[in-house]
């Protein structure tokens, strides 16, 4: 049985190691650390954006005259609401210790119970116990009432007001199903919150050592790596370095053939790409955090910028030729076939909290183990027996959905391009950092019955073999069905803008 070494590495060379030792980076000290914040950071970003409207629209509403009883959250209420959560995290994975996973997390029992305090008081601002004390102005508002899609009718004057009122009536406090909560109505406040601040990043000319400003409130650098201390480890300052330098040598390219838009030209046609989204259940923001997984719009900011001033080099118009080659190699993908995948991960990162580790090499056991696994395979060791006694990929996920697709130990089954990806930790940032995917070699290049690897993947060492591809039924009008010719399109650009970055990284 033969395995296949992957000729290319992952991980572009960015003097990681010189720049770990105190050597010159291409970009300032100020940027890297920024963009620590800014990546490894990111639930502390979030949590200190939240935080800040919370206060901002309290003080609003007193000052309007509110009482301001109607959203008092106790500590007698956090209490209850902990209580509920690690009774759900228990049921979800009784092995794991809820605090070890909220400490997993980089918070603190403080700062979680201050999360606990604002989940509650998002409720309450949107609906007081007694519901003859609800704003109904600014329900219109947060729930689009009059919009196609409003949530209004659903939320505010039928069955939940009819709950509320019964509770209420009867001296009791209807609690909205929480993962409702969760999952609409609390994005939904916040969303409408968001649009109504004024909201500032370094990408928006931020002064020197200013990481946030949520409308009058600044917030320093310091400041923020200080709130993000526990989640920032060796791999987290590493792929920080890798998105400051990949950042700024490609931009400087750009900027050489005159192609480097400005800042404010990025922000201005993210402004135009946004109209569509109004009405959306789903944000502009949901869509790059969530599905193309940038861990804030401070860096998807900063790579979007690279990618449109990339585009110009075409001046709008995409080259026909170029299209068709890209539809003809992608085509298994962009008309949604399938492959069938088996995978050995040897797990960088902790499979129960899906932290790394903070101090010293992550990847370096791993690496170690598949490399005893690969030469066990190329003994003779039989695949499948080999698959189950090294891959860290569990049977299924503790607390998934019913209707997730399980990892069953790594053999995934067949499955397209995206949900696959997802198996391998990969996202359009982290291709960014990192560069290649593993994903994209099995659904693309690797040859049906061929084992490969070991190669490391965004999350940990790999072996791996496709079992066979499902050729899409499904064929694309990429001329006359704009849809697809979005698709088409958008695949192109994001193909050569990924190369184009390999090549400007390996000079």
């Amino acid at each position: 049985m033969t395995i296949t070494k992957l000729k290319k590495t992952l991980i572009p060379t960015l003097l990681l190691s010189l720049m770990a030792c105190g050597g010159e980076s291409v970009s300032s000290p100020s940027s890297y650390e920024n963009n620590l914040v800014f990546t490894a950071g990111a639930s502390k970003v979030n949590q200190s954006i939240i935080q800040a409207l919370l206060d901002s629209e309290l003080t609003r509403r007193s000052q309007r005259g509110d009482d301001m009883s109607l959203y008092e959250v106790t500590e007698a209420d956090i209490d209850g609401r902990l209580v509920t959560l690690e009774e759900q995290a228990k049921t979800r994975n009784p092995d794991i210790d809820f605090w070890e996973q909220v400490e997993a997390t980089g918070n603190t029992v403080e700062g979680y119970r201050l999360e606990a305090r604002n989940s509650l008081l998002i409720d309450r601002l949107l609906f007081p116990p007694n519901p003859e004390a609800w704003n109904l102005d600014d329900l219109g508002e947060i729930f689009q009432k009059g919009e196609p899609n409003s949530m209004y009718e659903n939320m505010v004057e039928g069955a939940t007001k009819d709950a509320f009122k019964a509770a209420w009536d009867k001296g009791e406090t209807y609690q909205v199903d929480e993962m409702m909560s969760q999952m609409i109505l609390r994005p939904y406040f916040m969303r409408w919150l968001w649009l109504a601040a004024d909201i500032k990043y370094p990408f928006d000319g931020l002064p020197e050592g200013v990481a946030l400003q949520i409308n009058e409130m600044q917030i320093s650098t310091t400041e923020m790596l200080a709130r993000c201390e526990l989640l920032i480890g060796s791999v987290e300052k590493n792929r920080a370095r890798n998105f400051t330098d990949t950042v700024a040598k490609v931009a400087a390219d750009l900027d050489s053939k005159g192609l480097l838009i400005s800042k404010q030209e990025a922000l201005n046609r993210i402004d135009i790409e946004k109209v569509e989204y109004e009405n959306s259940p789903i944000s502009y923001e949901q869509v790059v955090l969530q599905f193309y997984g940038y861990p804030t719009m401070e860096a998807y900011h900063q790579v979007y910028r690279l990618r449109e001033s990339f585009k110009d080099q075409w001046e709008g118009t995409l080259p026909e030729e170029g299209l068709k080659a890209n539809l003809e190699a992608r085509k298994n993908f962009l008309a949604d076939g399938k492959a069938d995948a088996e995978v050995i991960l040897f797990s960088a990162r902790s499979m129960e909290t899906g932290r790394y580790p903070m101090e010293g090499d992550a990847f370096k056991k791993p690496k170690e183990n598949a490399e005893i696994a690969s030469k066990e395979l190329a003994a003779g060791a039989d695949w499948g027996e080999t698959l189950m006694k090294w891959s860290e990929l569990p049977e299924k996920v503790p607390g998934a959905p019913a209707q997730a697709t399980p990892p069953n130990r790594g053999r995934f089954g067949s499955m397209s391009l995206n949900p696959l990806k997802e198996f391998f930790g990969e996202n359009e940032y982290l291709q960014f950092v990192e560069g290649g995917s593993l994903a994209e070699h099995i659904f693309f290049d690797a040859v049906p019955g061929q084992i490969y690897g070991p190669a490391r993947g965004a999350t940990g060492w790999y072996i791996y073999k496709l079992n066979h591809r499902t050729e899409p039924a499904k064929v694309l009008d990429w001329k006359e069905n704009e849809r697809h010719k979005f698709l088409v399109e958008s695949d192109f650009v994001n193909v050569n803008f990924f190369k184009y970055i390999d090549e400007v990284m390996a000079n």
